[in-house]
């Protein structure tokens, strides 16, 4: 089936009007001078000063976010609300509400250590946005791509972090954004190329030193931890065993008084049982020597009632 060539408009050149098969094509936009063009895409910082450049509007665009959220809400949600505000202008490619940093999200020490650092010179950083290409700048932002440099724009463009301070380099040599094209740094003059070479072996000196400072520190807070693990361990077998020799001493001393105070009682209720039964006894021997007694003068007075009755007839 043959293309359909729509009707052009009267605004547009021939060359506008686009051939399609069966639909309309849209309209190229013009720029000021009423010439097609493609639109323009405004494009990552390429040295040192476009990023801080870069940083500055960021920064007025965090605070000013900031500065919209009243007192009463918590720090901790105003700077949260900031970052996904953040992201979904910026970084968002499906729309608002994207973020993937979670609220209250635990992390470990290590990496909130991270997190607290970076976010001293970048407050809307979360964990993991290095992982993430950036869409968009804010409208301050002066740097467009111009024609033919477009294709600089890839996925590993990404421009430098503020906290990014080992690919940051000194005021005396050239500065390259993260992941950009470095065909620079090796066609540059021998001179040049001589100073920066005693650059990077400076700046490497300088990351060896921390490096060593930081490993020492590091063996030196090992050995302190297996130190303090190990006299933990030490102190509590013998506290244990402390503990269980004074418990088994009380039990065993408890035992005894409570053997010594069942012997008292003992004795004590047998004494008293004895003299119960001294008096039990002697109580029924007068009972038998008064029933001995009563079944007698009963006797004695019946026989002289009878007596008395046979003498009066």
């Amino acid at each position: 089936m043959a293309g359909y060539k729509r009707p052009r408009c009267e605004s547009e050149s021939p060359a506008d009007a686009e051939q399609s098969s069966g639909s309309v094509g849209a309209k190229k936009s013009k720029n000021a001078n009423g010439e097609t063009g493609s639109p323009k895409r405004k494009r990552p910082p390429r040295d040192r000063a476009e990023e801080q450049l870069l940083d500055r509007l960021d920064r007025e665009q965090y605070e000013e976010v900031m500065k919209l959220l009243p007192n009463r809400f918590e720090l901790a949600y105003r700077e949260h609300y900031a970052r996904e505000k953040f992201w979904d202008q910026f970084y968002s490619t499906e729309g608002p509400g994207t973020c993937p940093e979670r609220r209250n999200q635990t992390l470990n020490s290590r990496v909130r250590k991270i997190v607290e650092e970076h976010r001293k010179s970048c407050p809307w950083y979360f964990w993991g946005l290095e992982g993430y290409t950036r869409e968009r700048f804010p409208k301050k932002w002066p740097h467009f791509y111009k024609d033919g440099d477009a294709g600089d724009a890839s996925e590993d463009s990404q421009l430098l972090y503020p906290w990014d301070e080992l690919n940051a380099t000194t005021a005396s040599s050239p500065a390259t954004p993260k992941g950009a094209d470095k065909t620079g740094l090796w066609d540059l003059p021998s001179s040049e190329m001589e100073k920066s070479i005693e650059d990077v072996k400076l700046q490497m000196a300088e990351i060896r030193t921390v490096l060593d400072e930081k490993e020492k520190k590091a063996n030196e807070l090992r050995k302190k931890t297996v130190a303090m693990v190990n006299e933990l361990q030490r102190k509590t077998v013998t506290d244990c065993a402390k503990i269980e020799a004074e418990a088994s001493e009380k039990v065993d001393e408890v035992r005894r008084e409570a053997a010594a105070l069942t012997n008292k009682i003992q004795t004590e209720a047998d004494a008293k049982f004895n003299e119960i039964q001294t008096d039990v006894s002697k109580l029924e021997e007068a009972m038998k020597e008064k029933q001995t007694v009563l079944e007698v003068q009963e006797i004695t007075l019946a026989a002289r009632k009878a007596n008395d009755s046979h003498g009066n007839q």
